[in-house]
């Protein structure tokens, strides 16, 4: 229905007065078309005078595009939309035209309102250029594909043309279809109001999925709810995280899990007893004199011998066991389900025995293997994870002490560490009050230069810090026996930096310390109390520890960073090793874990792994420290892989205080 015709006196002064002086362009034409009157606004706008548009229609400027204009306002009531337009001065302008009938003096006359729209038209331009150019793939959707751009069709390997008569849960892999759909029909109904982000793969035209980074928004788009969604190509990340993970929870050999992930995987299976009431059989056992074997055979026969061991030990376990290699030549089963532990023992542990135990036949060489077993079971022989493993070790000890193919079920009374563990726990606490701990100092390497660049300072007491440290995160005394090493770390910084100002000393920061909010300003309060620049501080945490409490530890670390102080993740590759968790961590340096350079030579896994470690690293514009180098091939090796410092007893080791002063001066 076209809008009602307006009766307006041409003649009314109080109508010339609000034309001519109304700021909006407008113009009056004829029945004809021809213009009879525009006002000021008008003539600034196109630059042709009155004398100009006299007894001429609209055309002079609009080309052929006046008859389309009038048809329209003769069907429809009223014209509205973007026209072209070339000013006297011969500019072209993008114009916004709003065009309507009206009645003067009994006279069909036709009222044209306009706006200047060429600078939002070429802002429009703009902004549609860079999005369909984008590296990033952009698309809008409600229940199809509104909009894509060129990278969008690119990543799914689906056309322009094609993808919008899809759906966008059409390119998703099975998982997550009903997930899109959820979500698209929450955006139709204005319900979805926060931003979302995941790790979305996308099924390609080929078959082959792509892994992306996504971003998915709601928006307005031609007035109806919709969603924005934005994706970034990470299969190449996503690959090396994929092989990463494979590498820290696999054994390469086997293909079994290594130890790393059963300790995982028990833990949530001991949580799931511990709810049911129920018991777990844990059975550690290793091949007898496999060393000697591998020596004699050779090392690719001894290979052959591990993966027959595994395939054998998956053909006589459940599918609800769990299996690992958890050392060189020692296997663990985890055996859920088994009614009574007479069962365990006289049917379960006899089954796997008497499988492993039969020949094998490699290489046309016939070879009869010996096992010993340790036994242990939860509840009763352990409430965790590493007191259960703990118990089973210990257990395996025994039956190795008593002779080939024995099993040992573990009892309390093989456990007599425990009272020397008490001893040593009250000693701690004696240390910590009188101050007993001093610091030793290990230089860090440059292995580019071969310059000494730093040193990581090291707690030391009267007993090894493998045995003192466990003791005091167990008895709750890490956070007072840290600060206390901290304090006195400083102190030597400080006297160090003195002569040589360029230094940097790694401090190892407890979560203990680090868990209270105040822990950023306190190690600042230290440092300019000792006059130590925080720049000359790195500060190494554990990626393990970091990842138990992201929410709570992640903002203490920022704002060390944010305070000057380096961050150092230490050990890494021993726990949760993601790129996702690894992005969070505001760290400027990666510490790969002596475990992996210790058999970087011997053992295949370890070598790819610190491969790919460096790779990452490199990747993230992180600095790599490899801890534990002792020999100058392993040094050598590290350097070639791009491996940028080392430390470890090759260079030097640890040393107190005075000592270390001497070295420095002698370099």
């Amino acid at each position: 229905m076209g809008k009602p015709e307006l009766t307006i006196n041409l003649n009314n002064e109080l109508f010339k007065e609000a034309f001519e002086k109304s700021i909006v362009p407008m113009a009056i034409l004829d029945g004809e078309g021809k213009y009879v009157i525009q006002n000021e606004a008008h003539r600034n706008l196109l630059g042709y005078s009155d004398e100009d548009i006299k007894g001429n229609t609209p055309a002079i400027h609009l080309g052929e595009g006046l008859d389309e204009i009038l048809d329209d306002i003769n069907k429809k009531g009223y014209f509205s939309g973007e026209i072209k337009s070339l000013s006297k001065d011969g500019k072209f302008l993008t114009l916004w035209l709003n065009a309507y009938p009206i009645e003067i003096d009994g006279k069909r006359y036709y009222v044209g309102i306009k706006q200047d729209i060429s600078k939002i038209k070429e802002l429009g331009d703009i902004y549609s250029n860079v999005i369909s150019n984008s590296p990033i793939g952009i698309a809008v959707f409600r229940d199809k594909l509104k909009f894509v751009n060129d990278n969008f069709s690119l990543l799914t390997g689906i056309s322009k043309d094609k993808l919008q008569n899809l759906s966008i849960w059409d390119i998703v892999s099975e998982e997550y279809k009903e997930v899109l759909k959820d979500i698209t029909n929450e955006i139709k109904k204005g319900k979805f109001e926060n931003n979302l982000h995941l790790v979305l793969p996308l099924r390609r035209n080929d078959g082959s999925i792509k892994w992306t980074y996504s971003t998915i928004v709601p928006i307005k788009y031609q007035n109806e709810n919709a969603g924005l969604i934005t994706l970034i190509d990470i299969t190449h990340q996503k690959e090396l995280e994929d092989r990463l993970y494979e590498l820290e929870n696999f054994d390469l050999t086997t293909g079994l899990a290594n130890k790393q992930l059963f300790k995982q995987e028990l833990n949530y299976i001991l949580k799931e007893a511990q709810k049911e009431n129920d018991e777990v059989g844990l059975i550690l056992f290793d091949i007898y004199n496999f060393t000697d074997i591998n020596d004699t055979m050779g090392s690719s026969i001894g290979d052959e011998i591990l993966k027959e061991v595994a395939n054998r030990l998956r053909s006589c376990t459940f599918e609800t066991d769990l299996i690992a290699r958890y050392g060189a030549d020692e296997f663990i089963v985890a055996v859920r389900k088994y009614k009574s532990q007479e069962r365990f023992s006289s049917y379960i542990l006899s089954k796997i025995k008497e499988c492993l135990t039969k020949p094998l036949y490699i290489n046309n060489n016939e070879i009869h293997l010996d096992f010993n077993f340790g036994v242990a079971f939860f509840p009763y022989d352990g409430k965790n994870v590493d007191e259960l493993i703990s118990n089973a070790e210990l257990a395996l000890k025994e039956a190795k002490k008593r002779g080939r193919g024995e099993i040992f079920i573990f009892n309390k009374d093989i456990n007599q560490n425990f009272r020397k563990h008490i001893i040593l726990i009250n000693e701690l606490k004696s240390a910590i009050n009188n101050r007993e701990f001093d610091v030793y100092f290990q230089p860090k390497i440059d292995l580019q230069t071969g310059k000494v660049v730093g040193a990581e300072a090291l707690a030391r007491w009267k007993v090894s810090p493998a045995e003192f440290i466990p003791a005091l995160v167990e008895a709750n005394l890490m956070f007072d026996a840290g600060c206390m090493i901290t304090e006195k770390t400083l102190k030597y910084t400080s006297q160090i930096l003195k002569e040589f100002p360029d230094f940097k000393i790694s401090i190892n920061m407890s979560f203990e310390q680090l868990k209270f909010d105040n822990c950023p300003d306190k190690l600042y309060g230290l440092s300019c109390q000792n006059e130590v620049n925080p720049e000359n501080i790195i500060v190494e945490i554990t990626e393990t520890e970091t990842m138990k409490n992201p929410d709570a530890h992640l903002p203490r670390l920022n704002n060390l960073k944010n305070l000057g102080y380096t961050i150092s993740i230490d050990d890494f590759g021993t726990g949760y090793s993601s790129l996702n968790y690894l992005k969070l961590i505001p760290a400027s340096e990666i510490k790969i874990d002596r475990s992996f350079i210790k058999d970087i030579f011997e053992d295949e896994n370890d070598a790819e792994l610190v491969k790919v470690i460096i790779q990452i690293a490199k990747m993230m514009n992180m600095k790599i420290v490899a801890e534990g180098v002792e020999t100058k091939e392993q040094a050598e090796l590290l350097r070639i892989l791009g491996c940028d410092y080392a430390q470890g007893f090759y260079f030097a080791k640890p040393m107190p205080f005075d000592e270390f002063m001497s070295y420095l001066k002698q370099q």
